[in-house]
C-alpha cells in the first residue's frame, strides 16, 4: 500500500526556519517507521537527518514525535498509525533542533547526571561480594530500572516545554529508583538536589511522561514515590519503611 509521511526538516546550513517534505512509499503494515527512514535516507533522500542504534528499543536513540506521540521509531509500525492519512514525523518537543530529527540531548542527559543516578556504599570494602537486597526493596524500583534515557517522558512534558530549568520525568525517575536503593548510602544528598524549586514539585501529575514512555514505566507513580519520601522523611530505622509504592495497572 502507499503512504505518504510528512518529515519535519531543519538545516541550519540551508535555511533558518524548518519546513515540511513528504515522501510517498510503498509500505507494508509491518514495516517499522525507523525502516521508513532508512528507506528514505538510502534510496530518496541522503540529507535527511535521524538518530538510531541498536533497532530493537534498546538504546533508546530513535526517539520522536510520531502521529503526534513520543515514540521510539524501531518500536512503532506503519499498522500502528490508523487510517490512510498522511504520517507526521517531527523532532522530540522541548529541546533545540540540530538537524532534522536530531535534537540536542547535552541539556537532558546533565539533568539526569546532576541528580547523582548511582549508588554510594562507602562501608562496602573492595574484594568483597556483591551488594545485596532483598527482593521486596528490588520490586520498589524494579520498573525503574527499565529506563533506557530515550527522553520520551521528558519531553512530552508541558511543565518542561514552560520551563527549561525543571529536571523533568527523566531525570526524577533515576532520582526515584536511586532514593529508593536500599544500598545507597547517599540518598539524602539525592533527596536534596530534586527538593528545588526546579524539582519534584514542579511535576503536576498530567500523566503525559507515563503514556510516552516506550518501556511502560508508571512515571507519575516514581515520582509521586519522591514527593513522598520529601513529605513524609526517612526513617533512619528502617530506611524508606514508610515508603508504599506500586506500579499501576494501566498508564495513567
Amino acid at each position: 500500500m502507499l503512504r505518504v509521511f510528512r518529515i519535519q526538516r531543519f538545516n541550519p546550513e540551508r535555511e533558518p526556519s524548518q519546513w515540511i517534505d513528504e515522501y510517498t512509499l510503498e509500505v507494508s503494515e509491518d514495516d517499522k517507521i525507523l525502516d521508513i527512514l532508512l528507506k528514505i535516507r538510502d534510496e530518496v533522500d541522503t540529507t535527511l537527518g535521524f538518530r538510531a542504534s541498536c533497532a530493537h528499543g534498546v538504546c533508546g536513540s530513535d526517539g520522536m514525535m510520531i502521529d503526534g506521540l513520543n515514540r521510539l521509531a524501531c518500536q512503532t509500525f506503519v499498522g500502528d498509525i490508523a487510517g490512510r492519512k498522511p504520517i507526521n514525523i517531527a523532532p522530540l518537543k522541548g529541546v533545540p533542533v540540530e538537524k532534522d530529527l536530531i535534537v540536542e540531548m547535552d541539556s537532558l542527559l546533565d539533568k539526569v547526571k546532576s541528580v547523582n543516578p548511582w549508588v554510594v556504599a562507602k562501608e562496602h570494602e573492595p574484594g568483597e561480594r556483591e551488594l545485596l537486597m532483598s527482593q521486596e526493596d528490588f520490586e520498589k524500583i524494579e520498573d525503574m530500572t527499565k529506563c533506557i534515557w530515550c527522553s520520551c517522558c521528558t519531553t512530552s512534558c508541558p511543565s518542561l516545554w514552560s520551563d527549561s530549568d525543571y529536571l523533568g520525568p527523566q531525570a526524577l525517575v533515576m532520582a526515584a529508583r536511586f532514593i529508593l536503593d536500599t544500598r545507597n548510602e547517599e540518598a539524602e544528598k539525592i533527596i536534596e538536589k530534586v527538593g528545588g524549586l526546579d524539582g519534584v514539585f514542579r511535576c503536576h501529575t498530567i500523566g503525559n511522561c507515563t503514556d510516552a514512555c516506550p518501556r511502560d514505566i508508571d512515571v507519575t507513580g516514581a515520582i509521586a514515590a519522591v514527593k513522598k519520601v520529601l513529605l513524609q522523611g526517612i526513617d533512619n530505622e528502617d530506611k524508606f519503611s514508610n515508603i508504599v509504592w506500586e506500579k499501576s495497572d494501566e498508564k495513567e
